[in-house]
Formats: structure tokens, sequence, C-alpha cells
């Protein structure tokens, strides 16, 4: 009986081990697994989530509205870092990078939670804004704006590096898809860089 009762408290003691061990492996494969989602989600230089999170995500919010159009609100605010070519050849692209990084910060300082900052490609950035109208989005893009015209980034000679941006802002209408609505902020950029750049411009319905 005693012989039993040690040799079955040896299995258990070894089945617990083994238990534990495979729930540690568990949550390091899954801890492995939210890594590499997030390093397909987001930019690395910057931090903000990439092209394919923003087209995926905008689709998905539009979606939501639509179903629910007199609840919700939904904008977007492009941004474009100015003359950001002569900025690289005066500056070189080290000093390019720093500058990229820091404007990533401020706009995900800006940001609230539910909003979700992208890096557009290049020099350009994204925020999709939920529950968001027309004046929110601009006056979100005016602190930005206003936020990284007063910033100074360091460069690896202890220099001081400035810029500015352009933005263009756009809220979503009745039945529009994805890509009007990116096509009409879009056309607000440029509206604002055409206009002298460091100013924010918002699109017409």
């Amino acid at each position: 009986f005693f012989g039993s009762a040690i040799t079955n408290a040896k299995t258990y003691a070894l089945a617990e081990a083994q238990r534990r061990e495979i729930e540690r492996l568990n949550l390091i494969l899954q801890d492995r697994v939210n890594e590499l989602a997030d390093q397909v989600a987001t930019d690395k230089l910057t931090g903000l989530f990439n092209f394919r999170t923003f087209e995926s995500e905008i689709e998905r919010r539009i979606h939501e509205c639509q179903r629910n159009r007199e609840d919700r609100e939904l904008s977007i605010a492009m941004f474009d870092i100015d003359h950001f070519k002569r900025f690289n050849d005066t500056h070189g692209h080290a000093a390019g990078n720093v500058v990229l990084a820091g404007v990533a910060k401020i706009i995900a300082e800006q940001a609230r939670k539910m909003d979700l900052a992208c890096r557009y490609g290049g020099e350009e950035f994204v925020v999709i804004l939920p529950q968001c109208d027309a004046g929110g989005a601009l006056n979100f893009a005016q602190r930005v704006r206003c936020a990284i015209e007063q910033a100074r980034f360091c460069s690896s000679d202890g220099g001081e590096l400035k810029v500015t941006i352009s933005a263009g802002v756009a809220t979503l209408t009745d039945e529009e898809c994805q890509e009007r609505l990116f096509e009409r902020a879009d056309q607000a950029l440029y509206q604002a860089k055409r206009g002298g750049r460091n100013r924010v411009c918002t699109a017409s319905a």
C-alpha cells in the first residue's frame, strides 16, 4: 500500500511538473506570436502601425459607421513633413530618421487611445479618428501641426533639427468608400502644401 502511494505521489509530482513546463512553454510561444504580430502590424522605425494595418482597419471602421451611422462619426487626418527630401539632402538620412521617429512620437502623443496612428509611407502619416467629426479632426491636426512646429529634435552630433508639417483632414460621408475618403484627405493635404505648407486644410464633401 505504502509503495503504491509513494509511486502514485511521484507520478503526480512528475505530471504536475510537466504541466507547469507546458504552461511555461505555451506562454513563451504566445509572447512570440504576439511579438511577430506586432512586427507585421507596425513600422519598425517609428513604432506606429503600418500601411497594411491602416488599410484593414479603415475598412472595418467604415463598415461599423455604415451599420450604425446615427451614433458614429469617422474622420482621418493625413500629415506630410514639409520639404523632407531637401531636409535629407541637407542633413543626411540619419537625421531624417531622427525626425521621422520624433514626428511619429508627437502624433502618437496627441492621439487619443481609440485613435489609430499609422506611418503611411516615407514621410507621410495618417491617423484614423473614430467618433470624431470634422471640427474635432481639424482641432487634432492643428494641435499636431503646432506641436511639431515648436519641437526640436536632437541630431547625433548634438545639433537641433526642426521641421514643419502640412495636413489634410476628411470626415466620412454617407455611403462613402475608404478610397474616396482617403482621396479627399489627400486632396486637402496637397491643398495645404500648395497654400504654403505648415497648415491644415479640410476636405470638401
